[in-house]
């Protein structure tokens, strides 16, 4: 009866579904193997003693840098995180900690924190979530030890995290970390009030998002007289790149007033703020570029 090799070395009879037959001899084809994969595992700096005669093909799993490697021929390189998708999660509560690649740290604590990514290295994935605790006065501060970390609204060497529950997760080229899901969320962060001015509402405060600065709460004038001058400042960091105008409500609603920000980040009334009189800061928002 005519027979069939397939490329694994079995014999097939021609036009039946009867059982293949399995070649005495594999090595004989293995020149017909060419779907073979192998894989390795161990220390990056172990690689060339446990995969020691590599060919085109063989993968290699870096046990210390969570990343798989691929050998094409005559170099290893870099494919994906190992277990892409299923980061380690790794809560902390110190003031500082550096992740390893293949980590969602969560940062917990009711105190600023400093997350340090691992030094870039091409494809390696890293996450970090703001966890309980955090706040825009306390926030988690995430850093690359070189490079940048590049996303909406940051390309620099941190950024914040400054809510519950913030998170961004990042991958490499080899050279900066970007920011391929999450953003940057500083929490509210207060302003710095003028002598006799008072904050109210939701708090006199401003908070990053990506790229876009949000102001909200309200300024009350309680100095006995017409204050035309600074009512509050917005922290570093949070400033507009140009100075802005804006026309708001005074506070209870009954007419509206013009208000200047600063690159310095100084907030005034047009025309000054009536002693007793308050402004709400919640419809000011900009971008920071």
């Amino acid at each position: 009866m005519p027979t069939t090799t397939s490329r694994l070395g079995l014999v097939q009879p021609i036009g039946t579904d009867g059982a293949a037959e399995l070649r005495v001899s594999i090595t004989a084809n293995a020149a017909d193997l060419d779907c073979t994969t192998r894989y390795f595992q161990g220390t990056l700096a172990n690689r060339s003693t446990v995969d020691s005669s590599p060919i085109a093909g063989d993968l290699y799993g870096g046990t210390d840098t969570g990343l798989l490697y691929e050998y094409n021929g005559s170099a290893w390189v870099t494919l994906m995180t190992l277990g892409m998708g299923m980061l380690a999660v790794s809560a902390q509560t110190g003031a500082s900690y550096t992740a390893t690649v293949g980590q969602l740290v969560i940062g917990n604590s009711s105190s600023a924190q400093t997350i340090t990514l691992p030094s870039p290295s091409a494809n390696a994935l890293v996450a970090v979530q703001a966890g309980t605790g955090h706040t825009g006065a306390a926030p988690v501060t995430v850093s690359t030890p070189s490079g940048s970390i590049i996303g909406v609204g940051v390309s620099a060497a941190s950024l914040k995290l400054g809510t519950v529950g913030a998170q961004v997760q990042l991958q490499s080229d080899g050279t900066n970390w970007y920011v391929v899901d999450g953003q940057q969320d500083t929490g509210s962060v207060a302003l710095s009030l003028a002598s006799n001015i008072a904050s109210g509402g939701y708090g006199a405060s401003a908070q990053l998002l990506g790229g876009r600065v949000w102001l909200k709460g309200t300024l009350t004038n309680n100095t006995g007289s017409t204050d035309s001058g600074t009512l509050a400042t917005i922290p570093s960091g949070l400033r507009p790149t140009a100075n802005v105008a804006y026309v708001v409500n005074l506070t209870g609603f009954s007419t509206a007033t013009p208000i200047t920000i600063t690159t310095a980040g100084a907030i005034s009334a047009g025309g000054g703020l009536s002693s007793s009189a308050g402004i709400d800061l919640t419809p000011v928002n900009y971008t920071l570029s």
